[in-house]
């Protein structure tokens, strides 16, 4: 008679048993991973939209714009997690108007959180020397149960610089 190899049921059922325990365990903190992954690509990807701003301003030598816009397509102020236009303002009245180039087109912004513009401001003008026109302000991530909090802050001077510990506190969005 030859001998059988393989595993017993008993053997079978311990080691799923031992599975579901571990993933019960690991998954929960996988979704922290995640959110805060989100967190961070959102930050980044507005450092590098606002940035990318501020040299187009510099290199094509005029104002650039960098802006929600709204559904009509033109104006600012719309909804920042369906993503920043970036567009070239040739007539410097902030809104982008037929004729004027657009420099880097919206896409949307992960749905792990809410994206916005802190204050009463709706968007950030470079001017041709980098300096900001207008008002000065930042663009804040937080997660939707509000444990992550990251953004990206524009001085007057147009210095960009990511959010410190201290502006982590709360959402202020």
């Amino acid at each position: 008679m030859t001998k059988q190899t393989g595993f017993t049921l008993l053997e079978l059922m311990i080691t799923i048993a031992i599975a579901v325990v571990l993933l019960g365990i690991g998954v929960p903190s996988m979704n922290s991973l995640f959110q805060s992954m989100a967190a961070d690509a959102s930050s980044n990807r507005m450092m590098r939209e606002v940035r990318f701003a501020r040299s187009q301003a510099i290199n094509l030598n005029q104002r650039v714009v960098v802006c929600a816009l709204k559904a009509n397509g033109s104006d600012c102020g719309g909804e920042v997690n369906s993503g920043l236009t970036v567009f070239a303002d040739d007539n410097n009245n902030g809104k982008l108007d037929s004729g004027e180039k657009v420099l880097l087109a919206a896409e949307p912004f992960t749905k792990a959180g809410n994206i916005d513009f802190k204050g009463a401001i709706d968007s950030f003008s470079f001017q041709s020397d980098g300096l900001i026109a207008g008002a000065s302000g930042s663009l804040y991530f937080c997660s939707n149960d509000n444990s992550y909090i990251d953004g990206v802050v524009i001085s007057k001077g147009g210095n960009i610089r990511f959010i410190t510990d201290s502006e982590k506190s709360s959402c202020p969005i």
